[in-house]
């Protein structure tokens, strides 16, 4: 059980849904909705029930709802003793452009209550740059995605924070929208938009490559997000990861096996002491 699930918890009863418990704490809903289910299965007991537009409290969430408070109260609490004493630090952080935000902006929050004192500063790089620059020590931590099999750099540490999917990203009212899973075969007769990025080239295009599969390229864009209005628009659909997925498309994994990434941390050996010392709850939960 991690502080961070006590507070999406506490958030979802104060908003009475997951989307909106979801926005108070700056995390998308299917990451609260699963930090919810973890908590669930680890006690054992369903918390919520779970309606269309709103979420109710079961008998055991009511019995819950007050020890969690009586836990953040007293977490608060034992944090804030401490804060008088805690030296002010800063972090330089290296963010690939690929890394999903809101994980990201959720972990960062996550560090600012155990450190209140903490500050940092952020830089975006491509993917195929970041790890040259964490081998040089130029960061202190950084977050980007790895693959199965790749060689990491000397001298940083690596932490697995989570994996993902990759997938379609569909209208609503596309006729795949129903789909729970698909296979990269399926997508050969539907206007695809290309997303001209490392991440596309070196994944998503060499695994056709590798499986002899030509799409049907009906437009190209530089951008995660541009793609995605596109396919808002219905213009078409785009091989994407879960966690760049925006509202107003469905995303549909891909059944293929190797067809994920991971999110990573590399933590350069200076700063690494720090946080094992002040982060390292939180890192370990993401």
């Amino acid at each position: 059980m991690e502080i961070r699930q006590l507070k999406h918890f506490i958030a979802i009863v104060e908003t009475g849904s997951f989307t909106r418990g979801a926005e108070k704490v700056h995390i998308s809903q299917p990451s609260i909705s699963s930090s919810i289910s973890k908590l669930e299965d680890e006690l054992g007991v369903t918390l919520f029930t779970r309606g269309r537009k709103q979420a109710l409290l079961t008998v055991q969430g009511e019995k819950f709802k007050i020890s969690a408070q009586r836990i953040l109260k007293e977490y608060g609490a034992v944090k804030t003793s401490f804060q008088e004493n805690t030296e002010a630090i800063h972090l330089k952080l290296c963010v690939a452009s690929n890394y999903p935000l809101p994980k990201l902006s959720s972990l960062l929050a996550d560090f600012t209550e155990l450190v209140p004192d903490l500050s940092f500063s952020i830089t975006d790089t491509a993917p195929d740059k970041m790890l040259s620059a964490v081998g040089k020590a130029e960061f202190d931590m950084a977050f980007g995605i790895t693959y199965e099999n790749e060689r990491l750099p000397q001298g940083a540490r690596a932490l697995i924070l989570g994996e993902e999917s990759y997938g379609v990203a569909v209208p609503f009212d596309n006729h795949l929208a129903q789909r729970d899973s698909i296979s990269l075969m399926e997508l050969i007769d539907e206007p695809v938009i290309e997303i001209r990025r490392w991440e596309y080239r070196n994944v998503v295009i060499q695994r056709l490559k590798d499986e002899n599969i030509k799409l049907n390229v009906k437009h190209r864009v530089d951008q995660y997000s541009r793609a995605l209005s596109l396919v808002k628009s219905g213009l078409g659909i785009t091989v994407t990861a879960s966690g760049l997925i925006e509202e107003g498309v469905k995303f549909i994994p891909f059944n293929e096996s190797g067809m994920r990434r991971r999110l990573t941390l590399f933590v350069s050996p200076s700063a690494e002491s720090f946080i094992r010392d002040n982060l390292s709850s939180c890192i370990k939960g993401s």
